[in-house]
């Protein structure tokens, strides 16, 4: 089987009706030359310095005005043995297809290539993408204007992404090449085997029904043996019955053999009393321990428009949670009801949008709603503000977990799951610093492995989780407080 890894494609398309963005991305992924420092100095922050000879790469660019130019040129490319690994997308681009309707046509053709959806405004709500785009896991959101560290990050995971995907595909396939030619190999040596065997099954045959004898002559004797030690052990009792001796008072008042009646009868007293009757004994010890009573918090933080993701912890966690749940989501603010409409068909608990001045629910997920940066204030209510504007991540999920370790006043988990770039990771930090409960997503299980990376690097998590360990891991911090809470 082969083991090498195929060579990496930085070929990107870009469909976009406006110029200028063909321009920037260009200038962020494919610099000029004497430019490539500044794509270096991105690259070295997000990979280390170790890994500067796998990042200078730059990126092949090629540009479409409209969906169906783009389609076109995916078309070209497979026809050449050229494929695009990436494509980045407006979501308007009139007076042809918009992005949802571009992503789906190319997917129809190249299901592999991986595909983000370039947004300031909308014409779909989520629902409609849903529909068009399903799985909804497979959609990627990128908000503009974009960071151009979010946009370097981006391109390198969903190259990878595709690598890795062929490479798999090509591995899986050889597995089954040699799958077959061993089940080949193993159904010859499975016909020899039989053929040999069947000399023997006769000869087998003979013993197991001379062994059968042999244990039915055993089985008649052993019988023989224990009706005679019955018979034996009744004569024996027949004959010391006789010789019983009944106890005699003499003259004096003493007995010549009561003494030992006496003795037997104290025995058998002493057996029968020595009986503890199994319902007295009953455990009235029991442990008590303290639980906290106080008001509970969970705190989310996600990007790269993985809905699914959101979806499967939120499904996971029962309708009784007993604590109130916040959602910071980077997402334009035209697609967050729609979100919060989704995701409410997905999990017991009630979904809505934060609204001013409201504070946290009981069993509820609220969402921030604007692209302003939610907070909770000093009365643990929920406030929007536009300050600092020129922060790049809005709703921003630092802000808010630094908000939540500064005002709230109870116990606190807060989860970090997969996004790009760095928004969370100083936040979270800030919580655990605090002593609250603190979860990012593994790697394995992240779309983009950028905001829990960061998380990990800061050691802001106790625990780094699969995805699908993280909704229980909420569960027995809360539920199963809240039980043994009410039985003490």
């Amino acid at each position: 089987m082969k083991n090498e890894m195929s060579p990496p494609n930085r070929r990107i398309l870009v469909i976009d009706d406006n110029l200028s963005i063909h321009q920037d991305f260009r200038k962020i992924l494919n610099p000029e030359p004497g430019n490539e420092a500044a794509l270096a100095e991105h690259e070295a922050v997000l990979f280390g310095k170790t890994a500067t000879g796998a990042a200078t790469s730059a990126f092949q660019i090629d540009s479409a005005l409209q969906g169906a130019e783009g389609l076109a040129r995916v078309r070209q490319a497979l026809q050449e043995n050229q494929p695009f690994a990436m494509a980045l997308v407006d979501v308007r681009m009139p007076p042809g297809w918009d992005g949802i309707e571009t992503a789906k046509r190319i997917w129809e053709v190249s299901p592999d290539m991986q595909i983000v959806i370039c947004t300031a405004y909308a014409d779909s709500s989520w629902s409609q993408m849903q529909e068009k785009l399903n799985p909804l896991d497979r959609l990627l959101i990128l908000k503009k204007p974009f960071d151009s560290v979010e946009v370097i990050q981006l391109a390198h995971a969903l190259t990878e992404k595709w690598r890795l995907t062929q490479d798999s595909r090509s591995k899986l396939a050889d597995l089954e090449r040699m799958v077959g030619e061993r089940t080949i190999e193993l159904e010859k040596a499975r016909e020899a085997a039989l053929n040999m065997m069947e000399d023997a099954v006769e000869a087998r045959t003979r013993a197991e029904l001379a062994n059968e004898d042999l244990k039915a002559q055993i089985s008649v004797r052993k019988q023989a043996e224990q009706n005679l030690a019955t018979q034996h052990a009744i004569t024996q009792a027949l004959a010391e019955s006789t010789t019983l001796n009944t106890p005699v008072i003499s003259a004096s008042g003493t007995s010549n053999s009561a003494a030992a009646l006496l003795s037997k009868i104290e025995s058998i007293g002493k057996l029968m009393g020595d009986r503890v009757d199994p319902q007295l004994a009953v455990d009235s010890g029991g442990a008590t321990s303290f639980f906290s009573r106080r008001k509970r918090l969970v705190a989310l933080g996600a990007s790269a428009g993985r809905p699914a993701a959101l979806s499967s912890l939120l499904a996971g966690l029962p309708g009784n949670f007993p604590a109130a749940i916040v959602l910071i989501q980077h997402v334009d603010e035209q697609f967050v009801t729609g979100l919060a409409e989704w995701l409410g068909k997905h999990t017991a608990l009630r979904v809505g949008l934060a609204r001013e001045g409201e504070e946290p629910a009981l069993g509820a997920v609220l969402i921030a709603g604007t692209s302003d940066l939610l907070v909770l204030s000093g009365s643990n209510r929920f406030a929007y503000t536009p300050e600092p504007r020129d922060y790049p991540y809005r709703p921003s999920v630092d802000v808010f977990f630094e908000s939540v370790a500064k005002h709230w006043h109870g116990d606190v988990a807060a989860v970090l799951l997969t996004g790009m770039g760095r928004d969370g990771a100083k936040g979270l930090k800030t919580l655990r610093n605090r002593g609250h409960y603190t979860i990012a997503q593994d790697q394995a299980t992240s779309a983009v492995y950028g905001m829990p990376k960061a998380a990990a690097a800061l050691d802001a998590a106790v625990d780094i989780l699969p995805l699908e360990r993280i909704a229980p891991a909420l569960t027995e911090l809360f539920v199963a407080t809240v039980d043994h809470s009410i039985q003490s």
